[in-house]
């Protein structure tokens, strides 16, 4: 039983950590979205 209870605390720490970072990470996301959909929207041409 201590085992599972710890396990659940670090499954729960680790949930944490990732929403903290998710913020950092989803920006990124969606900065690539964005960049995707330009190419998508627009052929790429060469110069």
């Amino acid at each position: 039983k201590d085992n599972d209870q710890s396990e659940k605390a670090g499954e729960n720490g680790k949930e944490e950590e990732m929403e903290g970072a998710g913020d950092e990470k989803g920006g990124h996301e969606e900065e690539k979205a964005r960049l995707i959909e330009n190419l998508v929207e627009e052929p790429m041409e060469e110069d």
